[in-house]
């Protein structure tokens, strides 16, 4: 029996002393310091973990004063603040020492942020300290426990800005994925409502014994809805060449002034046919002379002038825009467009730019548009070497305004805009192979072509367009089309110039970006239109590779 306790004695030490090997382990790689002083503030005894904040061994500072310690402890206290004094009242740690002592009561985890000196130089460090009273033998002792939780703190400070960014993409995303399902509950709106006027105005006009007059008030309905929906289907078509950098610019000579008469013009009699009556439009520029030129992109002006106006006539009711601009040092331009409408909130005027951004969203907005067309502006604006922006009081009217260059950078190609304005030319000797497969399409192309008296030969197919090249008088032009149902029309094009033909060759097709230009006319193509194909453009076009025009 006394065998067989002493062993099982002796295995309960062996555990116990494994297991004080273990905590000592454990503390050893703890970075925490343990330090007993007495009511005095005298050390009594001090033991350093894993913390390292000890500069001398711990047994010198055996009965040292608190605040004559302090000069051989990493955790700090400001040089003069302190000294020897153990009483330091800038000193939060003595603070809580004092108070534990006073009032027996005990600090647990408060976290203190100290400068520590180390080699010279200094470094930030967080603690957190407990202090403890003990009492035994009549004598009160205060345990005070000291764990360095700098890391631990940078890591959750880190943490926390890993949080908020993560926070702020997803709001940033839920912002905009609100955005394009706004964006594309208007646009549908915006889409589908021309279409219901073509298709409503259609249906009566097919349906229903009209008089001249009112045929002729539905077709001018339907012709304006149709441009309508054009213009809406072109901006979505623009932002997507903005997005992918696809935009391009082609400079010529112009007058200025000459633009903005005409913008005058057309935007005066939208104004007298429609509800703002109350609204005037004037024109401000220098006066100098009746021309004043610049070399940029017309078309691209032009579309950035009428954006900011269809802005301003958007908002506006009463009072008046003005349309100008100013030369500055002869070498920009300075255009605006000047409302007395109802004005940006401040908070919204950064945003105005932006794609899918509208002053006013969601199914109760009051004012139509696809709410892109201060997006273009911006883009052609910038495009043109030029940047934009804009004055806005709430309830006071909005002033936006650009600048370009009035000598644009090299890379830009002058170019001489189509123009009409001539009477119909008469090609009764001539002959004209269209291939088209849409019968809606060719029956519009022949009448198109009716006035002119060419002769159309006609091919539903890029085989049999070929067949015919090849058994028939070669034609004098060729009206093609990309899409066809046999093989594309860019590789009937490539087959007829490998066979040796040189007749011109005009690319027509839905296809509007500016990279389907480029794949028309290295194709082999001499020319290339969009649709829907406007009739002044087609023969224009056709005049100058059929008689050699240069208009």
């Amino acid at each position: 029996m006394v065998l067989a306790e002493r062993d099982r004695l002796g295995e309960e030490l062996r555990a116990l002393r494994n297991d004080y090997q273990q905590m000592e382990s454990l503390y050893a790689n703890t970075p925490l310091i343990l330090i007993w002083l007495d009511k005095e503030g005298h050390i009594r005894n001090i033991r350093d973990g894993g913390a390292h904040i000890i500069e001398r061994p711990a047994e010198e500072l055996i009965g040292l004063s608190y605040g004559e310690a302090m000069d051989c402890i990493h955790y700090p206290h400001d040089a003069g603040s302190c000294g020897s004094t153990p009483y330091c009242k800038d000193c939060p740690m003595w603070n809580m020492i004092r108070e534990t002592l006073n009032r027996g009561s005990d600090i647990r985890g408060k976290e203190i942020q100290q400068v520590l000196r180390r080699g010279g130089s200094t470094c930030a460090m967080t603690f957190q300290v407990s202090t403890t009273r003990l009492d035994k033998n009549n004598e009160s002792m205060v345990l005070m426990r000291i764990l360095d939780i700098t890391d631990r703190k940078a890591m959750e400070e880190e943490l926390q800005k890993v949080n908020h960014q993560l926070m702020k993409t997803r709001e940033m995303s839920q912002d905009g994925n609100r955005l394009k399902e706004s964006f594309l509950s208007n646009m549908s709106h915006e889409i589908r409502t021309p279409i219901n006027g073509i298709m409503g105005f259609t249906q009566i006009l097919l349906e229903r014994k009209t008089d001249e007059q009112q045929t002729r008030e539905y077709l001018e309905i339907i012709y304006q809805q149709t441009g309508k929906l054009l213009g809406n289907i072109n901006d979505l078509i623009e932002i997507s060449k903005a997005a992918s950098n696809q935009l391009q610019m082609q400079a010529t000579r112009f007058n200025v002034i000459n633009l903005l008469h005409n913008l005058r013009q057309c935007y005066s009699r939208k104004l007298e046919a429609g509800d703002e009556a109350a609204v005037s439009l004037k024109l401000d520029f220098p006066d100098t002379s009746d021309a004043v030129f610049i070399r940029a992109d017309q078309q691209k002006l032009r579309q950035v002038l009428e954006h900011l106006l269809d802005n301003a006539l958007k908002f506006t009711f009463e009072g008046g825009i003005k349309l100008g601009f100013e030369i500055a040092d002869e070498r920009e331009f300075h255009f605006y467009v000047q409302d007395t409408g109802i004005g940006i909130p401040q908070g919204k005027q950064s945003e105005v730019f932006d794609s899918f951004r509208q002053v006013d969203e969601g199914f109760s907005r009051q004012h139509q548009g696809s709410g892109l067309g201060l997006t273009l502006a911006k883009h052609y604006v910038e495009i043109m070497g030029g940047c934009i922006g804009l004055h806005s009081e709430e309830g006071k009217g909005s002033c936006f305004y650009f600048r370009i260059p009035r000598h644009p950078e090299a890379g830009f190609s002058p170019e001489v805009p189509k123009t009409m304005d001539e009477p119909v030319p008469s090609w009764d000797d001539r002959t004209l192979l269209l291939v088209e497969d849409d019968p809606s399409s060719q029956l519009y192309l022949r009448e198109a072509l009716d006035p002119t008296g060419v002769k159309v030969l006609l091919s539903e197919t890029g085989g049999h367009a070929l067949q015919l090249l090849e058994k028939v008088e070669q034609p004098d032009l060729v009206l093609m089309d990309v899409r066809l149902p046999d093989i594309s029309g860019l590789d009937v094009i490539r087959k007829i110039r490998e066979a040796g033909h040189h007749i011109p060759i005009i690319a027509q097709t839905a296809h509007a970006m500016d990279n389907d230009r480029r794949k028309c006319l290295q194709a082999g193509a001499d020319d290339y239109i969009t649709k829907p194909v406007g009739i002044s453009n087609l023969l224009s076009t056709v005049a100058r590779l059929i008689d050699g025009d240069s208009r």
